[in-house]
Order: C-alpha cells, then structure tokens, then sequence
C-alpha cells in the first residue's frame, strides 16, 4: 500500500516518554564526539549544551524507555480510540490507499488557519490556528478531534489543534 501511516515511539498513543537519541558506543572517542556533535546541531536551534541529553548516559535512554500502560488511561486511551478510528476509515475507503496524489485537492486560508484536504469521499479540515475558525466544509461526520465543534449550513466551527473527517456524498 503506498503511503504507509508510520507511528513512532508511541504517538499512537500520545506517550508521556520522550524519544531521546541514544547510543552504546565502546569507544569513549567516539561517544564525545557524537554528544559534541549534538551540542553544536542543537546549538542552532538556540537549545543550551547542558540541556541535550547524552546519548551516551544509560539516563537519556531510561528516560525514553515507553510506559505502555498509558495506553489504558486518559488521555492517552482517547489518543489510541483515535488512531484506530483513522487507521479503520482508511482501511475502509479504497481512495485514501491508492497513491493517486493527482486524486488529493487541498483548499486552506492561511489567515484563518485551517486546511482542508479532499480524497475521495473523504474531507480533512483541520484548525491549525490560534483562534476557532469556521471552516467550509460539508458532509457526514465521521469522526472529529476533540469532540467539542459546531456545524453551521456548509462549515465547521473548530476549536484550535480541532480536526474533523467527514464523507461527503459521491
């Protein structure tokens, strides 16, 4: 299937552990030079050398090391219900695996916020702002994130970081 969906480290579940790069390297030589390397790329994103882990401290890799019973607990179990819900609907609706990008429209208002991407009979939109935004959009609820929106005659209103899938008629 083209465009595999990758989860990483636990996202599925919006695990609390953070996923540090870490390393068992035998040579002392080398295991500097990579924390020094790490220093300096991290350094231009204005972090403080004292604040990137050691890959090389059995703590950085500790410290990333999943909690798999959040899987079972608020939030994280509403983050999992979601993944599974989108990972159904996609497994479902033939048009979201077909690879066909000439098939994907994307309509968005930057100054407002939102996106919304078509596949199929599949819209996305989601509120990538700050502020609720009324997003046009219209077809049968899918599924939505979180659940708190309002659905006017044609548009969505969404709450910031708000996502909703509906299926639009053929």
């Amino acid at each position: 299937m083209p465009y595999v969906p990758l989860l990483f480290a636990g996202v599925e579940w919006g695990a609390s552990s953070p996923f540090h790069y870490f390393i068992g390297h035998a040579s002392r030589e080398l295991a500097a030079a990579v924390l020094h390397g790490r220093r300096e790329e991290f350094g231009h994103f204005g972090w403080a050398p004292e604040h990137v882990p050691d890959p090389q401290d059995p703590a950085t890799f500790l410290a990333s090391k999943l909690d798999w019973s959040e899987r079972n607990r608020a939030p994280h179990a509403d983050v999992l219900a979601w993944y599974r819900a989108l990972l159904t609907l996609r497994a479902a609706t033939p048009a979201l695996r077909d690879g066909d990008r000439a098939a994907v429209v994307v309509r968005h208002d930057a100054a407002a916020g939102w996106i919304v991407v078509e596949r199929g009979p599949i819209s996305v939109a989601a509120n990538l702002g700050t502020e609720p935004a009324d997003v046009p959009i219209r077809g049968d609820l899918r599924l939505a994130w979180p659940a708190s929106h309002e659905r006017n005659a044609g548009s969505v209103r969404l709450p910031p970081d708000g996502v909703v899938v509906v299926e639009r008629d053929p």
